[in-house]
C-alpha cells in the first residue's frame, strides 16, 4: 500500500468522495460501498480489496493528511 497519491488508485473516487472530507463521511461512504458489494464473492473480491485499501488510508486523520 502506497502512502502517496496515485491517480490510478484515487481513494477518494473509490469511495465516491471529494477531498477534503471528514472521518464520518469516509466511514459512511465505506459502509455504503461495502453494502453494495454484498455478499462477498469472487466476482467482487478485487473491488472489495480496493475499498479496504481506501478505507485504510482515509479513515485515519494522519494517514489521510499524508495521502
Amino acid at each position: 500500500m502506497a502512502d502517496t497519491y496515485d491517480p490510478a488508485n484515487d481513494y477518494y473516487s473509490i469511495l465516491g468522495l471529494t477531498a477534503p472530507t471528514t472521518t464520518q463521511a469516509v466511514q459512511a461512504a465505506f459502509l455504503r460501498k461495502l453494502e453494495a458489494l454484498s455478499p462477498p464473492d469472487e466476482s467482487n473480491a478485487r473491488q472489495r480489496e480496493k475499498l479496504q485499501e481506501a478505507w485504510y488510508h482515509l479513515s485515519d486523520v494522519v494517514r489521510r493528511a499524508a495521502y
